[in-house]
């Protein structure tokens, strides 16, 4: 999938071409034909992050075992923004050990230094993205400007602005370079991009990451080095 993306940006990348806006001298950055998201990685992007949180439920029920207790359909690990008002609990119960590491690993206690920012700790993350993507809307890649440079002589003065598009596509300005003076050249303009999550529904909250780059990578991250290394020495 990373290799997807990344084919899919580099060809974003090339085909970047300049025009004259016929304003001012102004430089417009436009696409030419950029290659279409396969028709398959929604589908697999949201198959990644079920998956995901499904490994954590079987966490779970491994942990009631572990406990000596029975797991019912009600097993899952828990994912809270927000403290539970009568405490966190695992379905019908684990060692005291697991409920205070799994407590610790909640968004809620995620970043006490940002208050208001548990929704973007990777558990929330995971667990909203999982949501939306099976209840609401797919989870669609799009391509978005991320950065650029460029150069110029000493003598000139150049200002980018972006265009409107959230999403761009085949044919759609990228952007208008201001020159000043009027008509001077551009040098090594390079412009990159991004794959992001489609603004629609919930999933507007996390359209400000990088898809590939955040999501999905910190995501992962965090299961491993957070989650993993805290609940697993519990079966040794």
């Amino acid at each position: 999938m990373h290799e997807v993306a990344e084919t899919l940006l580099d060809a974003y990348q090339a085909a970047i071409y300049l025009e004259p806006s016929g304003d001012r001298g102004n430089v417009v950055a436009r696409l030419g034909h950029v290659p279409d998201l396969p028709a398959d990685f929604s589908a697999i992007v949201g198959d990644f992050f079920h998956n995901v949180r499904s490994a954590l439920d079987h966490l779970a029920w491994q942990l009631v075992l572990l406990h000596g207790l029975e797991p019912t359909r009600k097993t899952a690990f828990p994912i809270h923004q927000d403290a539970p008002a009568n405490g966190l609990r695992v379905l019908p119960g684990v060692s005291d050990d697991a409920l205070t590491a799994i407590d610790e690993l909640q968004p809620y206690n995620w970043n006490h230094g940002e208050p208001g920012k548990s929704h973007l700790s990777p558990l929330a993350v995971l667990a909203s993205l999982n949501i939306i993507d099976k209840h609401r809307v797919p989870l669609l890649g799009v391509a978005v400007l991320r950065d650029g440079s460029w150069s110029s002589a000493p003598d000139q003065t150049i200002q980018f602005t972006r265009a409107n598009h959230r999403a761009l596509g085949s044919g759609d300005e990228v952007g208008t370079f201001m020159v000043d003076p009027p008509g001077s050249p551009l040098y090594d303009v390079s412009l990159g991009f991004a794959l992001r999550l489609v603004d629609d529904s919930e999933a507007a909250k996390y359209a400000a990451f990088d898809f590939i780059d955040w999501a999905m990578a910190q995501v992962v991250q965090y299961v491993e080095y957070g989650v993993l290394r805290s609940l697993v020495p519990l079966f040794e």
